[in-house]
């Protein structure tokens, strides 16, 4: 009886989860280009991404010579909800070229005001990494902007560095409240514990 009353608990939290349905980037893969995003200076759409690195959607890279970030507004998040921006980025710059070789990471920016800075990528540095920046909503509607960062030179980008970080995947999903991830813990215990005793 107890471990049916947690598996309860389970499917009500799953409930209490899935009303907070997590607000969507439109194109996030890229599969339609920059469809659906804001530009600013002149990022590339490069004809690879994270998918095994084959032609399914490909990625954004800033080559220089401008402030290009990509950027797109999201609307219907909860204000107090906490949520995750995932993505995934690399660096195809090189050491052997002057013009390219940066040290080179991503800001996430909320409204305009940076809210996480991801892992510094070396030229050169190709296998994907998957990077999550969190936050909680004070606002119903955010713009949300990716722009690189270069560490070398201490600022975004500017316009005669040359740093090529390369960004895709980019998602948004809800963080579970603590007591709804302590819920879904005690159900799926219980269901196990309830299933062991009918075998």
């Amino acid at each position: 009886m107890r471990s049916l009353l947690l598996g309860l608990l389970a499917i009500m939290a799953l409930s209490a989860t899935e009303s907070h349905a997590a607000p969507m980037f439109q194109n996030g893969s890229f599969a339609s280009g920059f469809t659906d995003w804001t530009l600013s200076g002149s990022p590339d759409l490069q004809s690879f991404g994270f998918d095994d690195n084959r032609s399914v959607g490909g990625a954004v890279f800033s080559g220089g010579g401008a402030f290009e970030t990509i950027s797109q507004v999201v609307s219907d998040f909860t204000i107090g909800q906490s949520y995750a921006i995932d993505f995934y980025q690399q660096n195809n710059g090189s050491l052997l070229n002057p013009y390219n070789d940066g040290r080179a990471s991503w800001q996430v920016l909320l409204a305009g005001s940076v809210i996480f800075r991801s892992a510094l990528m070396d030229p050169g540095d190709v296998v994907w990494e998957r990077q999550t920046a969190t936050f909680v909503a004070n606002a119903t509607s955010y713009s949300i902007e990716f722009k690189p960062f270069d560490i070398d030179n201490g600022a975004a980008l500017p316009g005669d560095t040359g740093v090529y970080p390369v960004i895709d995947l980019v998602s948004i999903h809800v963080v579970p409240e603590p007591s709804t991830a302590l819920l879904l813990s005690l159900g799926i215990v219980g269901l196990a514990a309830r299933r062991k005793r009918l075998l």
